[in-house]
């Protein structure tokens, strides 16, 4: 969560989307889905489907974790549930395609 010009902020897990509490009407919209390439999959279980031996289970999770103000931007990293971008790398030849393993570990600038 951050807290950025009076707006709140939240990563939502495991939606892996941005949402934002306006201070003036105290709604919360969606900013962003920071895994545009998964969202037809399944919101709470995502790659259900998939052997879980070729890559682990763990891999699987999509997370927002943290939104960081900067330089008047926020930036916002994404991770998986606890496995490491190099054991990811290791799966190049696994289910997921680059452009789903470029989604974790990333950050985003938004201004």
């Amino acid at each position: 969560m951050m807290e950025y010009y009076g707006d709140l902020y939240a990563g939502f897990w495991p939606t892996r989307e941005v949402y934002c509490c306006d201070k003036e009407n105290r709604k919360w919209h969606l900013i962003h889905n920071f895994f545009p390439s998964s969202k037809n999959e399944n919101t709470f279980y995502p790659f259900s489907k998939v052997n879980k031996l070729t890559l682990n289970a763990r891999y699987f999770g999509r997370r927002i974790t943290s939104i960081v103000n900067y330089d008047n931007c926020l930036f916002i990293s994404t991770s998986n549930l606890n496995v490491s971008q190099k054991t990811a790398k290791k799966h190049k030849n696994s289910v997921l395609t680059k452009n789903q393993l470029d989604e974790y570990g990333a950050v985003y600038k938004l201004c």
